[in-house]
């Protein structure tokens, strides 16, 4: 043990072992009682303010600790027991989220935003195209959401970062010119009329096409086949037919036939 690092060992319930070596003593181990060892320990208050944490409380002991714990209260809300000697000489100065927080998102847009000819901000160098992510007050978001907090306000609850940009939503973009609030609903209707659903033939599930989704129809509208005999013949089952017919489903592959025998 070097010189000056004090250690303490309880060897009975009203004293303690503590050793007295340093530059100005001679090594050895005193005995101080229980009651003397506490009135060592430096109080800190209640509310004193170390960087981004707020002391609560004194916090439990933990094995070979040598000093008390503090809870404290982070400005993010996490809560953390702290060493009152990391606390006072400044090592730790929150629960650890300044430190994943990253610089600003200004700086970090400047960095890695990369502007294309249709205005897109894309983040990031890579080709792949996909919502991004990066880090905002030590949680995980995604890009273009935190962009348009960042220069239009906060977002409602319920409500999505829709893009929409000149040459075709472009997943990376955080222009904040190109980006709007919609409803779920208003998400799902703007990526469906802009064919970023599969659908029909181009599905990857599909086991028919267009034509023998309209054949289908017109066998049983036309010719009266039966359901049972059409499932049959095109390897399907009765109620996927039943679909088909009733124009559940396929209802822009049957949109012609429907509209010249008149149904609806």
């Amino acid at each position: 043990m070097s010189k000056g690092q004090g250690r303490c060992k309880i060897s009975g319930p009203r004293d303690v072992l503590t050793h007295a070596g340093g530059p100005n003593h001679n090594p050895g181990w005193r005995v101080m009682t229980v009651a003397q060892s506490k009135r060592n320990v430096k109080t800190i208050l209640a509310g004193t303010r170390f960087g981004r944490l707020v002391v609560l409380e004194r916090g439990a002991r933990q094995a070979g600790d040598r000093g008390a714990r503090w809870k404290c209260r982070c400005d993010c809300g996490k809560e953390k027991d702290v060493l009152g000697i990391k606390l006072r000489e400044g090592h730790t100065k929150s629960c650890g989220c300044s430190e994943r927080q990253g610089p600003p998102l200004p700086e970090r847009l400047a960095r890695m935003v990369r502007v294309t000819e249709d205005g897109c901000w894309l983040w990031g160098k890579g080709k792949w195209s996909a919502y991004m992510g990066t880090t905002v007050n030590g949680k995980r978001v995604q890009v273009h959401r935190a962009v348009y907090e960042c220069f239009k306000g906060p977002i409602p609850h319920g409500l999505f970062v829709c893009h929409n940009c000149p040459g075709g939503d472009n997943p990376r973009c955080c222009n904040p010119d190109h980006l709007w609030l919609g409803t779920c609903a208003d998400n799902q209707r703007d990526a469906s009329e802009k064919g970023q659903f599969p659908h029909s033939e181009q599905h990857w599930g599909t086991k028919l096409t267009n034509d023998q989704v309209r054949e289908i129809f017109l066998k049983y509208h036309v010719s009266g086949r039966t359901r049972v005999s059409i499932a049959e013949e095109f390897g399907l089952n009765r109620p996927t037919v039943t679909r088909i017919v009733r124009r559940v489903c396929w209802r822009k592959a049957t949109e012609e036939p429907a509209r010249e025998l008149g149904i609806p």
